[in-house]
């Protein structure tokens, strides 16, 4: 697919697990939470990072995806997906 992987976190504990940026710009942010009850804050950090993002610079993120260990895959009502690792087998 051509795409990079990066890890990210700036001067003000913004961070992601994983950042995936293909050759035309886009690009989108991970977070991996194995445990549960972790959605919520990965969500809010993957929302922060976007947040951070001056969009006359860089695209805004195509998805903020929290990977999880279990349940089902779903949109969140805050647009961050959920998805959880059996879902990508």
């Amino acid at each position: 697919m051509g795409a990079r992987v990066y890890h990210y976190r700036d001067s003000n504990g913004v961070e992601a697990d994983a950042i995936v940026e293909f050759r035309n710009g886009d690009w989108a942010a991970f977070e991996v939470k194995l445990g549960s009850g972790a959605e919520d804050e990965a969500a809010d950090s993957l929302k922060r990072l976007a947040d951070t993002i001056d969009d006359t610079k860089a695209p805004k993120p195509r998805a903020l995806v929290v990977l999880t260990g279990d349940g089902f895959a779903h949109r969140r009502r805050d647009g961050v997906l959920a998805v959880p690792f059996p879902a990508l087998t």
